[in-house]
């Protein structure tokens, strides 16, 4: 265990120092690869390919300073590894006539992929690996990058060849690789992991004497190849040769290439190539050595040119150790790295998840979206797929580039998706163990191998092609693995993996913002057309019904956060702010159902009518009864109705006129004007309109219906004549935090329902002023209208819900404690004013980014309103003034900007007259309040204020609770 750690430890090291140098390499600090060159089997593949490097290209993942190329085998036929070799050494010197100062790399990844079909399109070579890159899953390409970018700094000018199919780490600066024409890499493994493989046996000097490929463990023991530890030297495809020995291979064929590159001879890179190059070869044992296709006359002549070439050269091996050999072989191979042996690698920075909304899976998923409603089993591999509704996934299944929708997909099943030239769309499936170039699947069915089997339907759309071939549907139109293989349309790869990304990102986006995690959507990219569809989505959401408002206020404000970071964003963020806090009030849809079609009838049947109303001072729970939280959660206020002044402040009249005209006046702001048209009245939005407040009570009552035809003589006619709508604040200054505004509004709707005659509850004129503070976006809560339409004080209660029914428990209390606490109580204004509009959106803006504090603040001040009614009722006022401490500290923690240096002051300059202290309303300004010592006055208290702050207009008012 102790070894196998350190190994780990080693190889991790080994892979940190590959990606710091290949950083450099991107930062062009340090040598890298002249050239890079990709064989391909055709020219449909080498499309592929091309377009892979772009995109990296595109996307900084690969350097500048590297040119590539991606050679396909002539005509599309398939000429072996080797045959592809001396194509690629052809080529350089056509590119280059001296080759001598380039470090060459080429990667062979020209092969079909039978074994693994859903790699056959854009090759095994761009098979994912788990680790992140870019916020997309890396693939053995990008990893070959990185594992061989020290390999570059080592080598000598020339050509260095490698697989497309291993994954091979080492640490490079172990050896050196000039004392040979040619050096194979090799590292250590176990003698029964290296008979599937081809083994170096070298002499003393670290030269090759054997090539053993595939040998039995018997043999390799009886020739010597097996060390002490029963370990073996076995090749990783990685050879480096020098430039003299290419120049020689480029001199023998550069006259007549195509004798040596055709399908005829089909030469393989490592067995016609490496084997003449060890000392105990031999002719007639070449000649004897299996090569990629048959034993030809060609090959034949080839290798007996080679011979008399590559016998002049010598081989070196060199062996790593540590080392990690990954093989990306058959699916099945493919599958358990994924999943069952992803453990392995976990130190290497492989994630089971990435680029997907799914986490602690008993499965691996890349670039993908499974719905919460999808049941996947264990050790499934998902790799840019689409799975949406309530699919069934059995165990050991490989998905690949598939749209999935409410279907069931057997265990050990492997899927893949392609779009074809002619624009239709094909769904391949086989079974994890198959080797389609060999097996025959369905063997009673069929009478040739998979690969060349026409079975999947062509279809118009992926979804089509998964629920037509999982139901092996009898289609006239039907493509094998080998044809789709050929005719896959190339720019559909990448298109699928960009529309998976945007969409993978768009629901994690909206997913983020119904788990309440608002505060992580900086981790997603969203391009231009996502966040276009995310407001449209927003905007399409039904905020009339509780689950769809939670989301759509979220969402936006999501949307904000979101763009409020980016650059040139500035219009879209106030966009979507704006957008948030109109839909944190009611829908026109909402107050459409619930609301405007309840008192649709109203007619005058009085001639005048005057409300008088108390102000309101809060105990404990504000915050709680505003929208959303109130919505949400339900809220809980203790508040009481007062007098100030020994009267009732809040005063609105209304008055029957004979003319078709409505009249709005407020006496205390001198504004005063007659409507003749509806149009104007129907805009209670305009936070500069001194009359805002009444056509918003005109508008909640009914008088007037948004967005309807009438005229305004229609709306007279119905009503019996014409409206004059007085209101008067009596020596209340601005911003007081007494709740004046929704007060005036609760007068303002209670005149207008006496003078129709109609009979409305206290609950219901609240309701309605709701509903008036959120059409002129205010986005007050309930506390302010049942603090005043109630007397005395009270416990209001509401359960979540977007329709808030108001549960009031009045409190009796015993004349002593009503004449104490009468007593102890001493208001002060602050000669400062605050607009409370901008302090709700901050605090509901922490709300909806659920953000701790704010919420546990929410939480406990519903507490302490309870608290504080038990205290009333026994009559414990010190209680109740050290409970109002409690409150005030999660006051400031809800919102700092409730306090400033002023309120600090002031009851800091009292704090030996009292017990407890609070602010009114929102703070910041306005009226604050304490509950004093016994035995100290509120003159005691107007002295000591009038001594610290004279000229301030800070001053002690006179107020009583209203019980009648």
């Amino acid at each position: 265990m102790k070894k196998k750690f350190e190994t780990s430890l080693a190889l991790k090291e080994s892979y940190t120092d590959s990606l710091e140098n290949y950083q450099m390499v991107l930062q062009n600090r340090t040598k890298f690869w002249d050239y890079i060159i990709l064989t391909a089997s055709n020219e449909t593949q080498a499309d592929v390919y091309r377009k892979q490097i772009e995109y990296r290209k595109n996307n900084k993942m690969l350097p500048t300073s590297v040119k590539f190329l991606v050679i396909a085998d002539p005509e599309g036929k398939r000429v072996g590894s080797g045959g592809a070799t001396l194509n690629c050494i052809k080529q350089m010197f056509e590119i280059e006539e001296d080759v001598s100062n380039k470090r060459i790399l080429v990667i062979h990844s020209g092969g079909d992929s039978k074994r693994v079909p859903q790699y056959s399109f854009c090759g095994k070579l761009f098979s994912p690996v788990l680790r992140e890159v870019n916020n997309r899953s890396s693939s053995l390409f990008d990893e070959i990058m990185i594992g061989l970018s020290i390999l570059a700094t080592k080598v000598p000018a020339g050509m260095t060849v490698c697989s497309g199919d291993v994954l091979v780490l080492f640490n490079a600066l172990q050896a050196d690789f000039y004392s040979n024409s040619a050096v194979a890499i090799s590292i250590k493994e176990d003698v029964d992991h290296g008979q599937n493989h081809g083994v170096f046996l070298k002499d003393d000097d670290g030269k090759l004497l054997k090539f053993l490929h595939k040998k039995t463990a018997k043999y390799l023991n009886e020739v010597g190849a097996v060390d002490v530890k029963g370990n073996v030297d076995i090749d990783t495809g990685i050879v480096v040769l020098n430039h003299n020995l290419i120049k020689d291979l480029y001199n023998l064929i550069k006259d007549e290439p195509h004798k040596f590159i055709n399908d005829k001879s089909r030469l393989s890179f490592y067995a016609d190539f490496i084997y003449p190059l060890a000392k105990d070869s031999t002719l007639d044992n070449y000649y004897k050595e299996k090569s990629d296709g048959e034993f030809t006359d060609e090959l034949k002549y080839c290798r007996g040119l080679l011979w008399g070439v590559l016998r002049k050269h010598t081989m070196g091996v060199v062996s790593f150790a540590p080392a990690l050999f990954i093989h990306f072989g058959t699916t099945k191979e493919l599958l358990n790295l994924q999943t069952i042996d992803f453990s392995k690698y976990k130190y290497l920075n492989w994630k089971k998840s990435i680029n997907s909304n799914v986490t602690n899976s008993d499965y691996s998923v890349l670039n993908s979206y499974v719905d919460e409603h999808t049941s996947v089993g264990k050790n499934c591999f998902i790799e840019d797929c689409m799975l949406e509704g309530a699919n069934q996934i059995g165990e050991n299944c490989v998905l690949s580039n598939v749209w999935l929708e409410n279907d069931v997909v057997p265990s050990n099943v492997v899927l893949h998706g392609l779009k074809l030239k002619n624009g239709k769309y094909v769904v391949r499936m086989y079974n994890v163990q198959d080797n389609p170039k060999e097996n025959v699947w369905m063997s009673k069915m069929l009478d040739r191998p998979l690969w060349n089997a026409n079975l999947f339907p062509e279809c118009n759309s992926l979804k089509e092609a998964v629920k037509k071939t999982l139901a092996m549907h009898n289609t006239e139109k039907k493509t094998s693995l080998m044809e789709s293989f050929n005719n896959a349309e190339a720019n559909f790869l990448f298109e699928w993996k960009d529309f998976l990304a945007n969409t993978i990102n768009e629901k994690k986006f909206i997913d983020l913002v119904k788990k309440n995690q608002i505060t992580q959507i900086d981790s997603i990219h969203l391009d231009n057309k996502t966040l276009t569809n995310l407001k449209n989505y927003a905007q399409k959401l039904d905020g009339s019904v509780l689950e769809e408002y939670s989301i759509k206020i979220r969402l936006y404000y999501a949307l904000y956060k979101y763009l409020s970071k980016k650059e040139d964003c500035c219009d879209e963020a106030v966009e979507c702010y704006t957008n948030c806090f109109k839909s944190v009030a009611y829908t026109n849809q909402y107050l459409e159902k619930h609301f405007f079609k309840e008192f649709d009838r109203l007619r005058l049947k009085k001639n005048c009518i005057k409300v008088e109303l108390p102000i309101r001072i809060n105990f404990a729970g504000g915050w709680s009864d505003t929208a959303p939280y109130c919505f949400e959660n339900g809220g809980t206020v203790l508040n009481a109705a007062v007098l100030l002044n020994d009267s009732r402040p809040i005063i609105a009249t209304i008055e029957k006129l004979n003319d078709n005209k409505i009249i709005l006046e407020s006496i205390d702001v001198g504004c005063y004007k007659e409507f003749t048209t509806i149009d104007e009245l129907n805009i209670s939005k305009d936070v500069l309109d001194m009359l805002a407040l009444h056509k918003a009570a005109l508008l909640a009552c009914g008088i007037i219906k948004s967005g309807q035809t009438e005229t305004l003589e229609d709306v007279c006619k119905r009503l019996g004549g014409g409206i004059k709508l007085t209101t008067k604040v009596q020596n209340i200054p601005k911003g007081s935090g007494l709740g004046t505004s929704s007060i005036l509004a609760a007068a303002c709707i209670k005149a207008i329902y006496q003078i129709c005659d109609v009979k409305v509850t206290n609950s219901q004129i609240c309701s309605r002023v709701l509903v008036a503070e959120q059409l002129m976006s205010t986005g007050g809560g309930w506390q302010d209208q049942i603090g005043a339409i109630y007397s005395g004080i009270k416990l209001v209660k509401t359960e979540k819900g977007l329709k808030q029914d108001f549960n009031v428990e009045k409190l009796n209390l015993s004349q002593d404690t009503i004449k104490e606490l009468n007593s102890r109580l001493c208001l002060i204004y602050t000669g400062q004013r605050r607009l409370a509009r901008n302090l709700l959106r901050e605090v509901v803006g922490n709300y909806l980014c659920n953000e701790n504090k704010t919420i546990e603040a929410l939480n406990k001040i519903q507490s302490i309103a309870i608290q504080i009614k038990n205290a009333l009722l026994n009559g414990d006022i010190d209680g109740f003034a050290s409970l109002l401490n409690t409150h005030w500290e999660l006051s400031q923690q809800i919102d700092k900007g409730c306090t400033n240096e002023c309120i600090e002051k002031i009851f800091a300059r009292i704090k030996h007259l009292t017990d407890g202290k609070m602010i009114c309303g929102a703070g910041g300004g306005g009226f604050l309040y304490v509950i004093l010592k016994k035995d100290v006055t509120k003159e005691d208290v107007a002295r000591e204020l009038d001594s610290a702050f004279e000229g301030g207009g800070i001053k002690v008012w006179a107020v009583n609770i209203d019980f009648n």
